[in-house]
């Protein structure tokens, strides 16, 4: 035990109060404080010593832990950075997507230094991700990582981005299903006005609407009637990066706001104890919908704003016309539903012109 020059243990010191009369031996180490009671260097006083050091070391092992997880340069610390400040410009449900990859991301390689990572580490994560699960999820993970490493370059832990080199694995799918029309006939059948999933069918298809949109809609965001719109409009507010859009109302869809009126709430779709209903609960609730009306397990929710977007394509609507409903940015994503109906059309024409010519 080592003594000082005053005469007391190590990280202790004399303490005289405020009044100058009342003299303690005070202890303090790593932000713990005690007072330690006794005659110096006796036994009431060295197991009260004993037990503010003890405090004091299982402080630090708790800062070592906390310190070793956001070593700077780490994987950890970039992980921290990103949270702070890449996420607040993000949505609450693609905060939650992607704090999920993340955290997956970050208890594998959490401890490594960022500046290490190379294309053919990069190359190894996202082939490992294939063989585990499935070429869309490692997609997912090369978009997020994408992001992530060019955060890094943004603090300055790396020059460039070693993801940027690698390319997307190839996947056969479009995505969601796209309804056809004899499935929202089968919908609408089954779920009369005046229900529940009739109208959150309806908001969804008539409006291209996702479906964090749509529980977030209510009586407030509807807009006056004009001559062009006789039903009213609906201001919607996009998620995900697109444009807020102010819709024409339908008569399907006013039929439907219509005959599930009057909303207490602030919002045409809530719980029975009055909250406003989740997105996360109505993608469950939407998908029992479906079943009840007898519908394929690929009939689902955002499939409906796919459907949405066809059916305008299909009317002959611009790009620009259908971005002025949807509230997406990009144009290329709209542009593959106009050239879809377009090249549908023609090998139409063209297959009725063979025939034509056969009777001929």
């Amino acid at each position: 035990m080592i003594r000082t020059k005053t005469g007391l243990p190590e990280h202790c010191s004399w303490n005289v109060d405020r009044g100058g009369k009342r003299r303690r031996v005070r202890f303090r180490l790593r932000g713990v404080t005690a007072y330690l009671h006794g005659i110096p260097w006796s036994p009431e006083f060295m197991t009260a010593y004993a037990a503010a050091l003890e405090r004091a070391t299982v402080r630090k092992t708790t800062t070592d832990i906390g310190a070793c997880k956001t070593k700077p340069g780490s994987v950890n610390a970039l992980i921290v950075s990103y949270y702070k400040f890449a996420f607040p410009a993000l949505t609450t449900s693609t905060q939650a997507t992607r704090r999920s990859v993340l955290e997956r991301f970050r208890e594998k390689f959490g401890h490594d230094r960022v500046a290490d990572f190379e294309h053919r580490h990069i190359v190894a994560i996202l082939n490992d991700e294939v063989h585990r699960t499935s070429r869309q999820t490692a997609n997912k993970l090369r978009k997020l990582l994408r992001h992530l490493f060019a955060h890094a370059i943004e603090v300055n832990l790396r020059s460039d981005n070693p993801v940027i080199s690698t390319k997307p694995f190839k996947v056969k799918s479009d995505g969601h299903h796209t309804w056809s029309a004899e499935e929202v006939t089968q919908y609408r059948a089954h779920w009369p006005l005046g229900s529940v999933p009739r109208l959150v069918m309806e908001l969804a298809f008539e409006l291209a609407a996702r479906r964090a949109e749509i529980v977030a809609l209510g009586p407030q965001h509807e807009r006056p009637a004009t001559p062009i719109a006789p039903c009213g409009k609906l201001f919607v507010q996009r998620l995900k990066g697109s444009r807020d859009t102010t819709v024409p109302i339908s008569a399907e869809l006013r039929a439907a706001i219509d005959a599930c009126a009057p909303f207490p709430h602030l919002t045409y779709l809530a719980t029975k104890n009055g909250r406003a209903r989740s997105y996360k609960s109505l993608t469950g609730d939407f998908r029992k919908w479906c079943d009840d009306a007898g519908l394929p397990k690929r009939c689902r929710l955002h499939g409906l704003k796919k459907s949405a977007l066809t059916v305008l394509a299909q009317g002959g609507a611009s790009v620009k016309e259908m971005q002025s409903i949807s509230g997406h940015r990009s144009l290329a994503a709209l542009q593959g539903y106009i050239e879809k109906t377009n090249q549908d059309q023609l090998a139409e024409e063209v297959m009725a012109r063979r025939a034509k010519g056969r009777t001929g």
